[in-house]
């Protein structure tokens, strides 16, 4: 920037990187910094962001075509020094500006401090000319940029803001991925690297009707219920037949729980573990020359059962009942807290491990004997 008069006593520059939404200072300018701007470090910037006060382009002389020249990177950085990265975001959000303004706070008066308002309404800014320099922010997404209007096509040294974007990226600063081509996270190209966005590979059967995109942050496909995969392309654990005609994707491998080790089965097929002898996709059928009994296949009732005394333990033979009955036997044991039953249990035809079931009813108490 340069004046045709003084140049200011006291300025400082303010830029905006949201179109003038917000804005923050990033260098003043000042022949006498602490007086002008109190608190503001005076020199050159001890690192990339800070904000100083600079005393070179402030100074009375020359009367006429004095410079004041605002550099984004600090002169004292070396951008050629192994440790510099200008692909780092702290540089990036450096270098990007969408609105730029220069407030000029203070005159040199000539020592003329107690002049009348009319006198010093005469003294006065007046600039030669000022050129910005600077280019297109695309991330390196593009290779030039478009006028935002036409009229501005023919603007002679005009920077345009449009970027022509590739690498499949959209977006006035190429900021983004193209619709579905999200399977990657977003990201600048640093050096020879082009990190371009790449399509969604979703498996469709898998996905959402209609959801055929990806996560934008993540890549992530919009799986059906039973279906799980960043693609959408396998079955939820303990399920299988992954289908396009299913709405949920997948079904219920649903494996028989006595005839089946567990619940897994076979992706493909829905095929259960069977145990020996047990057949079936489900493990629901026995094989010839083969039997499985009910659960209460050997049965032993409580109250043919040898109780405790202490805590006691009572036999309460009931009447059948026409309609049937909860029970099973002659009756049932009554058994209090802390009491023990132990049965005797002769014949049992194979030695082997038994699961235990029991069954049992609670006898409510009623409010009056909580007391």
């Amino acid at each position: 920037m340069t004046f045709k008069t003084f140049r200011p006593a006291a300025m400082y520059i303010e830029k905006s990187y949201d179109w003038g939404t917000t804005w923050k200072i990033h260098r003043y300018f000042a022949a006498d910094c602490e007086s002008s701007f109190p608190g503001v470090p005076v020199g050159v910037p001890k690192y990339l962001n800070e904000t100083v006060c600079q005393t070179r382009y402030s100074r009375q002389i020359p009367s006429t075509k004095g410079s004041v020249i605002y550099r984004v990177l600090p002169s004292n950085v070396n951008i050629r020094s192994p440790g510099f990265n200008p692909y780092s975001q702290e540089v990036q959000t450096l270098l990007k500006t969408t609105n730029m303004r220069i407030h000029m706070t203070r005159l040199h008066s000539l020592g003329d401090e107690n002049l009348l308002s009319d006198i010093k309404e005469k003294y006065y800014y007046a600039i030669y000319d000022m050129t910005i320099r600077g280019s297109c922010s695309c991330y390196g997404h593009a290779e030039r940029c478009l006028p935002d209007k036409e009229e501005h096509a023919n603007i002679p040294g005009m920077v345009h803001g449009r970027c022509d974007c590739t690498h499949n990226t959209k977006g006035n600063n190429c900021e983004f991925c193209q619709d579905d081509f999200n399977d990657v996270p977003w990201r600048p190209a640093t050096g020879k690297k082009k990190n371009e966005c790449k399509k969604c590979t979703c498996y469709m059967d898998g996905t959402i009707a209609g959801e055929g995109g990806c996560d934008q942050q993540t890549g992530h496909c919009t799986c059906k219920r039973n279906v799980i995969g960043r693609d959408c392309d396998q079955c939820y654990p303990q399920h299988f037949g992954l289908s396009a005609a299913d709405p949920e994707g997948c079904k219920p491998c649903d494996c028989d729980v006595g005839g089946s080790y567990d619940n897994d089965c076979d992706v493909q097929t829905g095929q259960c573990r069977c145990r020996p002898h047990i057949s079936g996709r489900r493990c629901d059928q026995i094989d010839d020359g083969y039997f499985t009994g009910p659960l209460n296949y050997l049965l032993f009732e409580g109250e043919t059962a040898h109780g405790t005394v202490n805590p006691p333990t009572q036999v309460i033979k009931k009447e059948q009942n026409p309609g049937g009955n909860d029970w099973s036997g002659f009756g049932f044991m009554k058994a209090f807290e802390g009491s023990e039953l132990t049965f005797h249990v002769p014949g049992i035809f194979k030695g082997m491990e038994y699961d235990l079931m029991t069954r049992h009813k609670n006898t409510p108490r009623s409010f009056e004997r909580l007391g």
